[in-house]
């Protein structure tokens, strides 16, 4: 669905191409008699199958667990669905929004006490880390017993996990409390819970603050001892120093000599370093390869 999202380059959207690199892109129909004997041949070979649509979707194209089993006993199968496979919303189809709602997740994240969205798909990324998470630990044991293990993630079940320092009811302690410069936000911990009371304690007319750069306040607060930092815009991240030290943002040619900026992986491993190397290409670019 977000493959035509703009901005685009050719019929591609930079977001598209920003989350899936290395990946290529095989178009198949499994109600077409070919393209399931051609799925059947990728099954015998493979490590790992993640399903990420309504449970029950590929049993009923007759790709169940037990026929999966049948094609390859060592193939690691991951079904990631809003709810999972067993549930009390049996075939209920779901998306980041309404698994931020139902798992408490947005009650987290207020608006003059009003529950929001966070402003990034929350639900789906903590469920997908789940799924690798657990899917590295299935190749463990696979590699093991010689069997690869049926997973059944929930991101419902991994975004309640994520609100579990909350469970008892109360907040910690110390506060954020966001004071408004003349070039944006600054986050300061401390033990009061209003701002106005934060810089009064801190010697400073609420009025004063508008005018003053980040860094100003910054520093008065620090000299306060109050811990701060500056509340970066996304845009400000992406050119900032750090993360051009980490180089966390790396650009690679298509096929076609178009450039894209890419995700690089924040997993730093010293011996087998991950590598970024090319953006993704069509849909079904590698239909005739594979």
């Amino acid at each position: 669905g977000s493959r035509a999202w703009p901005p685009t380059q050719g019929n591609r959207g930079y977001f598209f191409a920003f989350s899936n690199s290395d990946k290529r892109s095989l178009e198949l129909d499994l109600r077409n008699k070919d393209h399931r004997a051609s799925f059947t041949a990728l099954l015998k070979t493979a490590d790992v199958l993640v399903e990420n649509l309504k449970p029950g979707s590929l049993a009923r194209l007759g790709f169940g667990p037990q026929e999966l089993h049948e094609i390859n006993p060592r193939l690691v199968y991951c079904g990631i669905s809003g709810f999972g496979a067993s549930s009390s919303y049996p075939g209920r189809p779901a998306f980041d929004t309404v698994v931020q709602a139902t798992s408490g997740f947005m009650d987290l994240t207020r608006a003059e006490g009003v529950p929001v969205k966070a402003g990034i798909s929350a639900a789906d990324i903590v469920g997908g880390e789940f799924g690798l998470l657990s899917i590295l630990a299935a190749l463990e044991l696979r590699d093991k017993t010689n069997r690869g293990p049926m997973l059944d993630i929930s991101m419902q079940d991994a975004a309640v996990s994520a609100t579990a320092s909350l469970w008892n009811g109360k907040s910690p302690d110390k506060h954020a409390v966001f004071a408004r410069c003349a070039d944006g936000y600054v986050c300061i911990e401390s033990a009061e819970s209003h701002v106005d009371a934060v810089l009064k304690h801190l010697g400073l007319p609420p009025s004063a603050v508008a005018h003053m750069k980040r860094e100003t306040l910054i520093g008065i607060a620090l000299q306060g001892g109050m811990p701060a930092v500056p509340v970066c815009s996304v845009s400000e991240v992406a050119r900032s120093a750090q993360a051009i030290a980490r180089r966390l943002i790396v650009e690679k040619s298509d096929e076609d000599g178009r450039k894209w900026p890419l995700l690089n992986s924040p997993i730093r491993l010293n011996l087998t370093p991950p590598e970024v190397r090319r953006p993704i290409g069509e849909l079904g670019e590698a239909n005739e390869e594979l």
